[in-house]
Parts: structure tokens; sequence; C-alpha cells
């Protein structure tokens, strides 16, 4: 079996999977297996042959094409250079003995891919049996920069994107606009697109529209149409065209200038759906009628649209609102044994110390967010201080890809709900970026590096990680305490909120409470901390942004120092998680460390990630 030589490195490869890189598979060495080989291609050109060049990069080797596709290559190309005797190259299938290696040619042939104007220079080898005509490897890839990317349907040659040849089976139809169309600056619009016409009738094909109608299809953005207008595009969306073959199609405008859109321009694809039209959770929009059809402005009124209502939002029972009574007491103790695991305090010994916890919680009931609503406090507000004379900070929308748009509608709705941000019409802008959480979930976060670098730096400080751990000598007894929405509790001031707009698909917004990401969140934060246990000593509670330690020598003094503090947030209007806490306990964590009465120490789960 040939493989790589010893004495080469083998080369770092990063394959991709929804456009983050990941580490190298065990395939390492291996051309694609031999039958059924599948994988991203592209349209090539090798040198007067039009064919699909397989993107590859399970293939460590070299480029290889068929000896069918060799057959049809000129006659000044039909000339090998024999390789070692009896050469073969190994697949992915560990049984197969490996495909023979005819030779390689001896004159580069030029290669095209896509619509790239860059010729490129291949010396392929040819291989008996390989199943693709062209199959194209990572390490020629890596040279020339062309990076496939699946999961949004392009590859990058030389920085810029093309669009990959669609999956086997699947079938798609241009949608082009009906009419030029100028989307102003900072907004949304809607207009109109139609399926392409053929070329006899000047019309869409009337059966594919009853098809697409009656199955629906899956609508995407094209890559090149965002290019070339500077404008954001739906990502993909489940589709139905009118009788007419025309879909009512959004286009964002996330620049200070108005665009023009000529008309036929390509919109984008459609497919039709092969199984069901809300399948994985996707939102099936109906054919809209000509009164549907409007765009917003900057002149518009912030409205909350109908996309961020949630009629399916459950209400709260009875016995969950307001303060405790008789009557809903019984309840309550069942849901807390049960929500935050009091069974499990073991610093409760006896009885009566587990009544007497149970009845301190549900005392301050009402500090809770039970319900996942956010706490919103007027004590501090965030305000964005610029540099004399700071331009705009104005960023590109980034497309987003279509497997996380899901999560990002959901965070959209959620922050809508909770009346954190709003519509906006800013000049300034700011992309999105998601982090995926270890719990596999994703975060989604506002990049404001440009913002952050025109903003005066607020100096209060934050806390000191050593500072409060080394005040915790004695303590026997613990409780950790987190906000429910920690950065989001703070209003922005109604002056800066323009300041932190974001793009998105859905739109452009900005938060009227102040997001994560900004150069001075955390000092407000700690500011409002401070405030809030304005009168309580160290020696009692360590806030630490939103997490907060409550220390005691005692279970006794431990209920008092507890209700203090409890106290203090109700009295600020500030809401606690209560799955986050962890309360009445002799051991704990904070701030990645593990604390009880025998000391501090490093938590395990941080020493075993190093």
């Amino acid at each position: 079996m040939l493989a790589p030589k010893p004495s080469e490195p083998k080369p770092k490869r990063p394959k991709r999977d929804n456009g983050k890189a990941t580490t190298k598979p065990k395939t390492e060495g291996f051309i694609a297996q031999l039958a059924n080989a599948s994988g991203p291609t592209v349209r090539a050109r090798l040198g007067p042959i039009v064919t699909k060049a397989l993107l590859d990069t399970g293939n460590l080797y070299r480029p290889a094409i068929s000896e069918d596709l060799f057959l049809k290559l000129p006659k000044e190309y039909q000339k090998l250079r024999p390789l070692a005797k009896g050469q073969t190259c190994p697949t992915a299938n560990a049984d197969d003995v490996g495909m023979t290696v005819l030779g390689e040619l001896e004159t580069p042939i030029p290669l095209k891919l896509a619509n790239c104007k860059t010729m490129f220079k291949v010396t392929p080898v040819v291989l008996q049996g390989l199943s693709h005509p062209f199959n194209l490897g990572w390490d020629y890839m890596s040279a020339k920069c062309i990076d496939p990317i699946p999961s949004e349907n392009v590859v990058k040659i030389q920085g810029r994107s093309y669009n990959l040849f669609s999956e086997e089976g699947k079938v798609k139809f241009g949608v082009h606009l009906v009419g030029a169309v100028t989307v102003p600056p900072m907004s949304e619009t809607y207009t109109w697109a139609q399926l392409a016409k053929n070329r006899k009738t000047k019309k869409p094909p009337t059966d594919l529209i009853a098809t697409l109608r009656s199955k629906g299809c899956l609508l995407s953005g094209a890559t090149k149409f965002q290019h070339d207008y500077n404008l954001s595009t739906w990502s993909e969306v489940v589709h139905k065209p009118n009788e007419n073959g025309m879909f009512r199609v959004g286009l964002i405008n996330t620049t200070a200038e108005p665009i023009k859109v000529k008309a036929q321009a390509l919109y984008g694809h459609v497919e039709p759906m092969l199984g069901s039209t809300t399948e994985g959770g996707l939102c099936l929009l109906h054919p809209p009628g000509p009164e549907d059809f409007h765009h917003t402005t900057p002149e518009e009124k912030s409205t909350v649209s109908s996309w961020t209502q949630d009629p399916s939002t459950p209400e709260e029972p009875e016995w969950m609102v307001g303060p405790t009574t008789t009557a809903n007491r019984e309840q309550r103790v069942k849901f807390l044994c049960k929500k935050m695991s009091l069974d499990d305090c073991d610093a409760l010994q006896t009885p009566t110390d587990r009544v007497q916890a149970i009845s301190l919680v549900l005392k301050y009931w009402t500090v809770f967010s039970w319900n996942g609503l956010i706490s919103k406090t007027d004590l501090v507000t965030h305000t964005i201080d610029l540099y004399p004379g700071a331009s705009v900070a104005r960023v590109r929308h980034r497309i987003i890809n279509p497997v996380m748009e899901e999560s990002l509608f959901e965070q959209l709705k959620e922050w809508q709900k909770n009346d954190i941000i709003e519509k906006s019409t800013s000049e300034w802008n700011a992309p999105l970026v998601p982090v995926q959480k270890p719990s596999g979930k994703i975060r989604w976060c506002v990049d404001y590096r440009l913002l952050n670098e025109r903003t005066v730096k607020d100096t209060h400080p934050i806390g000191s990680c050593l500072d409060s751990l080394s005040r915790l000598s004695r303590s026997r007894v613990y409780s950790v305490i987190d906000g429910e929405g920690a950065f989001h509790s703070l209003p922005v001031d109604p002056k800066s909120r323009h300041l932190t707009a974001f793009s998105s698909p859905f739109g452009v917004f900005q938060f009227k409470y102040m997001p994560f990401g900004l150069v001075n969140a955390p000092a407000s934060y700690a500011r409002l901390v401070r405030r809030v246990l304005d009168g309580i000593s160290w020696r009692i509670a360590l806030p630490y942004l939103d997490d907060t330690l409550i220390h005691s020598q005692s279970l006794e003094e431990h209920f008092d120092h507890l209700e203090m503090v409890l106290q203090a947030f109700e009295k600020a209007n500030m809401k606690l998680g209560p799955t986050k806490c962890a309360l009445f306990r002799t051991r704990v964590k904070f701030l990645g460390h593990r604390i009880s009465k025998e000391g501090v120490a490093v938590d395990e789960k941080i020493c075993s990630g190093c």
C-alpha cells in the first residue's frame, strides 16, 4: 500500500464542519473509498474537458483522475510518466488492496474551478477504478487556497466563495427578482422574486409551480448575490410560491447608503421538499397576497414584529405567583425540594434545620426567577462614552450558518420577550457571533470590538478572585447565588442604545438592557452589585460579578447572613436563578475553586482540562 513518506511531515488538515475547523480523522493518507465515494464537488474544466471535481479532504496522497477521464484528454496530455512498479493507492476500506496507479501526466494540465478566473496547473496521477472522474487532494487544495465549506454549500477559492454542486438527487431552480428595487440604509425590504422562466413560453413551468405549491420548497439566498450587492438575504426558509411562481423574499441593508438592485438579478435557488415541510422545526411561509408587500424604513417607528410573539408560552400556575400563603405552601415545599435540591444541602443536619431553610426560601420566594424572566433594576444605568471625534463603527453583516438560524431565532424571541432588545435604524452595526457552551448549546454574542476601541474605559474595580478566596478562613457553611440574566438587568442609557445595534437575518436590533461584550459592562455590573450589597460586610458576602458567595462559621449564623443578602436583592428588585444557586452547603464551587472547611483547592475539572 502506498502511504506518505515517513520523512515527510503530515500536514495538519482542518476539516470543515458547519464552518468550524475540526481535528483530522483517522483515515489520514487515504483517498475517499473506492466505491460510492461522496463529498463536496465543484464544476471543473480540466484542459478542454468539463467535469466535476471531488474536493476530497481525506485524500492526502495527490490529485487523481480516473482512467475514463484520462482517455478523453487531448493527445498532448495522454502521456504518462510511470511511477514505482506495482504501486497502488490505499483506500478508506481496510479490506481493499488499493487502486493501481497507472502513472502521472508528463505535462501539467490547465485547471479552472467554478467561475474562478484563476488558471491553475495540475499534474494528477491516473488511478484504475477511481469512482469519481477527478479527485482533488487536500495537499493541492491547501497549497492553492481552495477551502470547501459543505455546511454553507460553497468553496472558497483564494478568499472568494463559489457555489458547490448540489447533493445527488436534489435539483435546484433559480429565483430572480421581478423588478428593480432600492433598499434604504439600515432597513429590511420585502420584494417579489419569480422562478426562472421557460425560454419558449416565457413563463415558469406550470408543473414545477404545482409541485412546489403542494410540497413546499427550501428557498436559499445566493452567496454571489450577497457579495455583489452587499445585501443580506434569507439564508434558508421553507416557502411556497403563489400561482404565478412568485415568492415574497427579504433583503437587509446594514450599510449607511441605499443599495439598488437591478431587475432579474438572481436572488437564490429553491429545491423541492422531499419530506414534511415543517421537519426540523422550520417555519413554512405561505404565499402572501399583495396587501402583505411592504418594506420598513428608518422613518418607521419601532414595533414588536409578529415573529417575536410566542403565544404558546404557558402561564404560571396560581400557586407560583405572589407571596407564600397557607394555600400554596405545601405545593411550593414539594417544588423547592425538587427544583433546588434542598435534600442535598449537607449543612442541614436535623429536620428542624431543614424546616428553617425551607421557610427562609419561601419567605423570599419572589426573589427567585421561577419562570426564567430577567429582573430589571434602575439602581445603575449603563452609559457608553465615546472618545471625542470617534468615527462610526459599522461592520458588514456576517452570514449566519443556516444550521444555527433556529437557535438565533429562539434567542431573539427570548430577548424580545424579556424586553431586552428593540428594532433599530442606527448607522452603527456589529455582527453576531455564535459561541458553543460546554453543554452543546449556542450562546449568541455580539462582536463589539470596534465600538470598544472608541469607548472611554471605566476604571471601577470588578473584584479580585484571589482577594475573595483569601477571606474565607474559619468559614464552615456556604451558599452561592447567581443573578438571573446578569448583565441584562441593567438598562442602557437611551442616548447610548443606538451604539449597540447589531444585524441578523431577521432584522436590525439594539439593546435596551446591557449586553455582554461591551468593554465597560463588567465594571457597570460590579458597581450595581456593590450598590445592592451596600452595608453588608465582606465577612458575610463576597460578590464577583453575577456570583455571590455567602459564608459563615455556623449554620445559625448562616441563616441570618443569607436572609440579609436575600433582603438586599429583594429591595433592589434583582432576581436570582434558582437552578444556579447552591444553598446551605459545606462544600461549594466558586470562581473555579472548591471551597470547604478544609480550605481552597482548584476545581478538578479545570485541572483535568489542562
